[in-house]
This record gives C-alpha cells, sequence and structure tokens, in this order.
C-alpha cells in the first residue's frame, strides 16, 4: 500500500456495469452517496477525463456539504478515476486539495470484485479520513452540558404506589461485547428498546437480566431489593452502570447498619423480595410493586 493510502476490497453480488451505473447515474448516486441521516441534494456528472464531477450533501438541519471534483480516468464498466484538485476543465479547486480516488469494478463470475482506494495529499488528510469512520483516535472531544427541568422520571404516584415494572425480554450486554460501565450514548439503545417494550406492555418501567440471566438493572437506573432484612444489588459483572447513586444508597445502608450483598441475583428472588426499589439521579429512589 503507498503512503497517505486507504483501500478496499469486496465481492459484491451485482454485475459491473450496474455498480457503474450507481458510481455514474446522478438518481441512482442520491439514493447512496451520503451516509444517513445525511442526503444527496445534488448529484452532476461529467463522465470523461476533466470532466466535473459535483455532489452537494445536505445534513439534517438543513447544512448543504458541496463536494466538487473532476474525472481524471474514465473506464466505462471498469474504472473510475477522480480528485478534488479539480472542479471540472482542469481548473483548481479554490483551497486545499484532499485526495485522489479510484474504484475499479473486475468481473468475477456473475459477481464484481470492488475495489476502493483513496490517496491522500498527506498523513494529516489520510488520519481525518480515517476518524471518518470507526476509528476514534485522535478525534477533538466536544463536551456539551444541557441543563433543564426534569420531572419526576417515574411518575409522581411511583414515590407513593410504587412503579409497575416487568422483566424485559432484552438482555443487557455481556461483559465482553462493550463497556457498559461507561456512561455513553450508545449503551443507551439497550435501555430504549427495554423502555419501550415495557410501556407498550403497560408498565412504569424495565427490569433487565443480564447475559446469563441473572437480574441486573432497570433501563435507568440500578436496583435494590429487600429479603429478610438484607439489602441485595447486582454486582458490576452483570452489565449495569456503576451509579453514583447506588453506591451512595450502599454507603448510607451500612452506616445504618444494614448488610449489603452485591452479588448475583436470581430472577426468583424479584418474587420473593419482601421490598424491591429503583434508585438513579433521575429517578432517585422509587419503590417498585
Amino acid at each position: 500500500m503507498a503512503i497517505h493510502e486507504m483501500s478496499f476490497t469486496r465481492l459484491l453480488d451485482a454485475p459491473a456495469d450496474k455498480l457503474f451505473r450507481c458510481w455514474t447515474t446522478p438518481d441512482l448516486m442520491k439514493q447512496w452517496f451520503a451516509p444517513k441521516p445525511y442526503t444527496t441534494a445534488v448529484a452532476q456528472v461529467d463522465l470523461r477525463p476533466g470532466g466535473a464531477s459535483r455532489v452537494v450533501m445536505k445534513s439534517p438541519e438543513g447544512q448543504e456539504i458541496p463536494c466538487p471534483g473532476q474525472y481524471l480516468e474514465v473506464v466505462p464498466n471498469r474504472k473510475l478515476v477522480f480528485t478534488d484538485a479539480f472542479t471540472g476543465d482542469w481548473i483548481p479547486v479554490d483551497g486545499a486539495p484532499f485526495m485522489v480516488a479510484s474504484v475499479t469494478f473486475e468481473p468475477e463470475g456473475d459477481k464484481t470484485r470492488y475495489t476502493a482506494t483513496v490517496r491522500h495529499w498527506s498523513e494529516a488528510d489520510r488520519a481525518k479520513h480515517e476518524q471518518m469512520g470507526f476509528y476514534p483516535i485522535g478525534v477533538p472531544v466536544e463536551t456539551f452540558i444541557i441543563c433543564w427541568t426534569w420531572d419526576t422520571y417515574l411518575g409522581h404516584q411511583a414515590y407513593e404506589e410504587g412503579a409497575d415494572a416487568c422483566v424485559s425480554s432484552w438482555r443487557r450486554a455481556a461483559p465482553d461485547t462493550y463497556p457498559t460501565l461507561a456512561k455513553a450514548g450508545g449503551n443507551y439503545l439497550n435501555s430504549q428498546l427495554s423502555k419501550i417494550e415495557a410501556r407498550q406492555d403497560g408498565y412504569h418501567e424495565a427490569i433487565t437480566l443480564d447475559s446469563l440471566g441473572f437480574v441486573s438493572e432497570g433501563s435507568g437506573e440500578n436496583l435494590f431489593l429487600v429479603r429478610d432484612n438484607v439489602l441485595h444489588t447486582s454486582p458490576i459483572a452483570a452489565g449495569i452502570l456503576h451509579g453514583i447513586t447506588r453506591d451512595t444508597v450502599i454507603r448510607l445502608a451500612r452506616d445504618l447498619g444494614y448488610e449489603v450483598r452485591e452479588q448475583n441475583i436470581p430472577r426468583e428472588m424479584l418474587y420473593l423480595a419482601d421490598e424491591v426499589f429503583f434508585c438513579g439521579t433521575a429517578a432517585e429512589v422509587t419503590p417498585h410493586v
């Protein structure tokens, strides 16, 4: 691989001429070129060496992102080479160029060996392109702190009468999938699915099990249960968030002389418990009935 280069190859279940059309027919380019939720508002091609390629992507907020370029080589149904160094008819781009790219379409029976290669002007450009995918090292981090009035998370009635909860069919992630101890946005998809299921079935909240079938936590809260005057809660290995409120409850309970056990909790303990309650920053401490 050449310096500053990125490349990948796939064997696609489609003929080369159809893949070539997807790259060169404006109406087809509009269907796939921009990664969702972005859309392709404009796709114009002048399919010849020196011909212009103009694509404009649009963000969900309406921001337009122009992507001007020029074809350097065109071999019908076999190869395209293009660059952002020119805007058509060899007119230099206004600003620093980024890359030269090629896509090739090699027939293999009724399939096509598809290869996309990008050669960048600098290592910094290559790193920037790589960071657009799933390699986050070196990507700038932006932090937002948003404040708003938060109503009672599970409803005012839950504090007085308890919250109705069900055991969700959605399991918490296994320890070797992603770091559940991290309070990361992507981790909440599992919680959303559990919460939606619970609400659609007429409950306030969901109780999730871990990958082994032991009790984990609520969709957005940690869970405690009381049995014979002993406080039980799931260990951090059960796919839970290591919550601040959970830690506070444990410390206060031990300071008050209660025995607290962090251990695997079988599902049937939910039905044998004397008391069950949720806790979290939003939920505070809410009883379950």
